[in-house]
């Protein structure tokens, strides 16, 4: 019995719904509950291990009691329609927290049955005044069950749904190797900065980032240590990065930050900010010999539209290339500003 508990939980668990917020799906189905059985009140109630949680109820406000021996604990074991006609002179029902407090005496109990079995929860049907259950509101109230466990279903499914869609998400908006914007989703927030740019009159500046002599570092130590010190100037980078700004990988060991709202002073204070941050501190990897530290420094070019809000988006990374192109000739670990 136990085992067969513990199992029940676990399979309540497993939905999810528990604490979740309100929803009316849920609170039509108590409210039909009233309508079709001729009641006041009507709930929703999924059992966990030490507490009953109500989903939904209907002519009164509760939204959890402690577990304990009763109604919702019969319900269950039994699990098939359970009523009480008359509870104060009904034995079992003695003991009960809402007969206790709310004087309940009709009572009738449907279990919220999962397809592999277990019953997590009661659709019940109560009233203040002695009553009796029709073939017809039984039936009603079995069927009404069967909505609420598909309701569930439901939302378990949302929620898988939910999962994927973030999955899928992440695949197409960042990259796979750093976590950072990939390129499709960097330039795209580009072009919507620079909308916003122009609607805000506000000037907007790329950043263009190269890691220095990177190709040597790859020759020298091998592609698996090359994509580590990659990882770790993203992780880098975006640390560092505003939040109000954006951050994606280009390409290879290519980066852009697109800084907004920064004009070119602010955007070489960031820029610099970015470059101490790499230059300051060496990359310790791991390679076959144990760890590895690696100095490694960035090249940085800068382009701000704050003279012009309606430049094009391929003029303003073109700057930004010539920029990083002068800070590499100039030799390496700077930052040029195009002017």
């Amino acid at each position: 019995m136990e085992e067969r508990e513990k199992e029940r939980v676990e399979a309540l668990k497993r939905y999810d719904i528990l604490d979740t917020s309100p929803d009316t799906a849920f609170d039509r189905i108590t409210e039909l509950v009233t309508e079709l059985v001729n009641v006041p009140v009507a709930m929703i109630s999924l059992v966990d291990a030490d507490r009953i949680w109500f989903k939904s109820t209907y002519g009164v406000e509760i939204e959890e009691v402690k577990r304990r021996p009763g109604l919702c604990d019969r319900v269950i074991v039994q699990d098939e329609l359970y009523v009480v006609e008359h509870a104060s002179k009904d034995p079992g029902f003695i003991g009960h927290l809402a007969a206790e407090g709310e004087g309940i005496e009709f009572y009738a109990g449907v279990p919220l049955t999962t397809h592999d079995g277990y019953s997590i929860g009661v659709l019940s049907a109560m009233d203040m005044k002695p009553g009796s259950l029709s073939e017809k509101g039984a039936g009603a109230l079995r069927k009404l069950a069967q909505v609420v466990m598909d309701e569930i279903e439901l939302h378990l499914e949302a929620k898988r749904l939910e999962k994927v869609n973030e999955k899928l998400e992440k695949k197409t908006t960042y990259d796979s190797m750093t976590g950072v914007l990939n390129r499709d989703a960097v330039l795209s927030a580009l072009y919507k900065k620079m909308a916003l740019s122009d609607r805000e009159d506000e000037a907007l500046s790329v950043l263009i980032i190269d890691i220095d002599h990177f190709k040597q570092v790859n020759d020298e130590h091998g592609h698996i240590v090359g994509d580590e010190v990659i990882r770790e100037v993203a992780k880098r980078l975006d640390r560092y990065t505003r939040e109000s700004d954006d951050f994606g990988r280009l390409s290879g060991e290519e980066f852009m930050l697109l800084a907004y709202p920064s004009d070119k002073k602010e955007a070489e204070e960031i820029a610099d900010r970015l470059r101490a941050v790499i230059a300051e501190e060496p990359i310790s990897v791991s390679n076959e010999a144990g760890r590895l530290d690696i100095n490694v420094t960035i090249s940085i070019g800068i382009f701000s539209n704050e003279a012009d809000h309606l430049l094009k988006a391929r003029y303003i990374m073109h700057k930004a290339d010539e920029a990083l192109f002068e800070s590499k000739r100039e030799g390496r670990n700077r930052i040029t500003v195009w002017s």
